[in-house]
């Protein structure tokens, strides 16, 4: 995987590596204190993620940063995620209206962090106020993102990491991320528990 921070204080970069490598399998990790000196590097390599703080005393605002993002075709960035201390509920939104996948807070412990790593990793957004989030959980009791259902029911049709991790383009780390969660969410191990509850919510 390869990562890219940027972020106005060295010890914010470093604390991000710090829990990351303790998550991922991480090739490569580029940190940068500002989005110029993001922008004046060559990217020719796709980057996986980038993180990125918006409240910054740079002369490039942070929001016309993220515009400038989805405007640029040269640098191909799978998943994009704002990493600030702004609370703002309005920040989140325009964050989102930019087409970026997640918005953490600098305030959450490291395992929310990950989690909402994660989320954004397989293909969900993660968005603090669900206002802004797009995901439909309030329309099912049953407690799983949707791409936590995917693999929820590729499991209890006896995929193995591999299979899944392929169909969903992630990693068998992320998948067996996901397990975990399930798991914990849901307060059930055991696959005859969740064929049972496959089977309740018509998931299979």
């Amino acid at each position: 995987m390869k990562i890219a921070i940027i972020d106005p204080q060295e010890v914010t970069r470093e604390g991000l590596i710090k829990v990351l490598n303790e998550s991922y399998l991480i090739d490569r990790c580029d940190t940068f204190h500002s989005p110029e000196a993001f922008q004046s590097r060559s990217h020719s390599e796709p980057i996986d993620l980038l993180i990125t703080e918006i409240c910054m005393p740079t002369p490039l605002d942070g929001l016309a940063f993220l515009d400038g993002l989805e405007a640029n075709r040269d640098t191909q960035i799978s998943h994009k995620v704002v990493f600030s201390y702004c609370e703002d509920r309005l920040f989140e939104q325009q964050v989102k209206d930019r087409s970026i996948q997640g918005y953490l807070c600098k305030q959450m412990t490291k395992e929310t962090i990950i989690e909402g790593l994660d989320s954004i990793m397989s293909g969900d957004e993660y968005f603090p106020n669900k206002s802004c989030s797009s995901r439909s959980a309030g329309t099912s009791s049953f407690p799983l993102t949707d791409r936590e259902k995917d693999v929820f029911t590729m499991l209890v049709k006896g995929y193995a990491y591999k299979e899944i991790s392929s169909l969903y383009q992630m990693s068998v780390h992320t998948v067996e991320t996901h397990r975990q969660n399930i798991s914990k969410k849901l307060g059930k191990s055991s696959r005859h528990e969740w064929f049972e509850l496959a089977k309740q919510f018509k998931l299979i």
